[in-house]
């Protein structure tokens, strides 16, 4: 079978720690002092992101050289979405919510990003010593992470993914986003062994 690019499945990191990152909403400057306060090391660590890269931020720009980074690897969140279908969604709604900066790119640029932010799978899971970590930007649409990875995989999304009240059974720890709090992101965690 071919992987999903819906999914995308990381071996567990050996050589450093696994962090994750509540929506950064164009704040990089606020994750890069995060991460310099944790002494993030990109040639052993890993960044994971549960989306909602851009939008409402001053540096929402900035995305496009975070995902050039090979230990930066986010979901697809609803505001990344956008992205996705700039050429037939409601820009309108994406400008309120904070979409103004991909309206002020030239065409040629927003083409760029778009390709870029369609290559980020919905979900992502990580082996770590205690067992799998899967990321969402929401809440996990089906009672087990094992239901959500069978649609992925068998390419069904079913639109974009909605919240649900339910918790995901059979995963070691599932992380989603929809955590900002007001304009600064949630500070990175780690659920493998600090070094």
């Amino acid at each position: 079978m071919t992987p999903s690019p819906l999914i995308r499945r990381f071996p567990q990191n050996t050589l450093g720690r696994d962090l994750a990152v509540g929506d950064i909403h164009g704040h990089f400057a606020l994750l890069q002092q995060a991460l310099d306060t944790l002494d993030f090391d990109p040639a052993r660590d890993r960044l994971f992101s549960v989306g909602d890269l851009a939008d409402r931020g001053p540096e929402c720009s900035e995305v496009i050289h975070w995902l050039a980074r090979p230990w930066f690897h986010p979901v697809c969140g609803n505001h990344d979405d956008y992205v996705c279908r700039y050429e037939s969604c409601d820009r309108e709604n994406w400008v309120r919510n904070g979409g103004g900066w991909f309206q002020q790119l030239t065409p040629a640029e927003q083409a760029a990003f778009a390709v870029l932010y369609r290559s980020l799978p919905l979900a992502i899971e990580v082996a770590t010593p205690a067992g799998p970590v899967g990321l969402l930007h929401a809440d996990c649409p089906f009672s087990s992470w094992q239901g959500l990875l069978d649609q992925l995989d068998a390419g069904v999304s079913g639109g974009r993914l909605r919240p649900s009240r339910t918790s995901a059974s059979g995963q070691g720890a599932v992380s989603n986003g929809w955590t900002r709090a007001g304009s600064r992101i949630s500070p990175p965690w780690w659920w493998a062994t600090p070094r």
